[in-house]
């Protein structure tokens, strides 16, 4: 008995202890990177789009639609509203707060990879999880994971959708979509999942009242916040005006991507956008060899749907990379075709992905002049 609960222990600690090992390696080299460059790890993590989420937790939003706006409309509430509340419970500043609920929700989201790994493949044990969770915790940019950023957040609640849609437990994965709905606009990328699932489940006579009930709380937090930023800015597209006016962004069937990506070959020459196109490219690869391992109908529409969001956008191309990172589904495949390998070969594999994952991080943070 002593012996089984030794090994159910370390079968629960592990997912943890891996994903905990890869963040301190990416935040030891972005510190010692970022030092050498004059740049604080603890600034670092507040970078950006966290001092817009630190902004909304101090004052509340600023609903013109001004691109200059101090809690702009642009950003979902989900992430200021939780920093607000720890805070004010705990006592930490409001940065502390979101830094330490983008470290929890990452182990919630490692724990989340394992158990979809185990719906997805339950013949290839928890090594395929566990090397999953090895290559999101040091893959490039994977330090948006550790800061005051909606990436960790969103991709704990999106990989628990998934895991409970699987396990058919329709309004706990509508209820999970809600709730996503508040962190990012990623959350319809669920709900395209949600709806495809359930589209299966009525094909194969599956479905009951609660495929429907769940489908229908699916998209119900997304399109509350379009439409309190609606009335409140006063224009029915308040929030996509907001992403206009501030960066650009607008959904253009992937032409600006595909002008960034041939610019790039012709005439690159920073690290950030060759990195970049690669990115791309071995994201389509990764999907192709997704489908072509005929996982979950909803798992392929959800990764497809973040594919488009992501690379269908105009906007900041430079934040393409950090926005590919809720496709964690695109893992999966790779992972269990490295776990199949030697434990040499495996150890080899993810030390090349750990040095120039948690290198680009670094590079993306302290040298890098834009936004991620």
């Amino acid at each position: 008995m002593g012996v089984s609960r030794l090994v159910g222990a370390r079968r629960w600690l592990l997912p943890g202890l891996v994903y905990g090992l890869g963040q301190l390696l990416t935040l030891t080299v972005v510190n010692v990177v970022g030092a050498a460059n004059g740049r604080s790890l603890a600034n670092l993590l507040q970078v950006w789009d966290g001092q817009q989420f630190i902004a909304l937790a101090t004052h509340g939003y600023d609903t013109s639609v001004d691109s200059n706006a101090i809690g702009s409309v642009a950003f979902f509430p989900g992430l200021p509203a939780l920093m607000s509340g720890l805070a004010h419970v705990t006592g930490l500043s409001l940065a502390t707060a979101g830094v330490a609920i983008s470290m929890l929700s990452g182990l919630v989201f490692a724990y989340g990879l394992v158990a979809l790994v185990r719906r997805l493949m339950p013949n290839s044990g928890d090594r395929t999880g566990l090397v999953t969770v090895a290559l999101v915790s040091v893959a490039p940019l994977s330090v948006v994971l550790s800061m005051v950023y909606t990436e960790a957040l969103f991709c704990a609640v999106a990989v628990w959708t998934l895991v409970v849609l699987l396990d058919g437990h329709w309004i706990r994965a509508g209820l999970l979509c809600l709730a996503a709905g508040f962190v990012r606009s990623t959350a319809a990328a669920l709900v395209v999942a949600i709806l495809v699932a359930a589209l299966v489940a009525l094909y194969q006579h599956r479905s009951t009242w609660r495929t429907w009930v769940g489908l229908l709380l699916a998209p119900l937090g997304l399109l509350g916040y379009l439409g309190w930023a609606a009335h409140h800015t006063g224009y029915l597209d308040g929030w996509f005006r907001a992403q206009r006016l501030g960066w650009n962004t607008q959904f253009d069937y992937g032409v600006a991507t595909w002008r960034f990506i041939r610019l790039t070959i012709e005439y690159g020459s920073q690290v950030q956008e060759l990195v970049t196109v690669l990115a791309i490219g071995g994201a389509l690869i990764l999907f192709l060899v997704l489908i072509r391992d005929r996982l979950p109908a909803a798992v392929i529409a959800y990764t497809a749907a973040v594919l488009v969001l992501d690379l269908g956008s105009d906007g900041l191309l430079n934040s393409k990379l950090r926005l590919l990172l809720p496709a964690f589904t695109l893992l999966v495949p790779l992972a269990l075709r490295l776990a199949r390998q030697r434990t040499a070969t495996l150890l080899f594999a993810l030390a090349v992905v750990a040095i120039t994952g948690t290198w680009y991080s670094a590079y993306a943070l302290s040298i890098y002049r834009y936004a991620l």
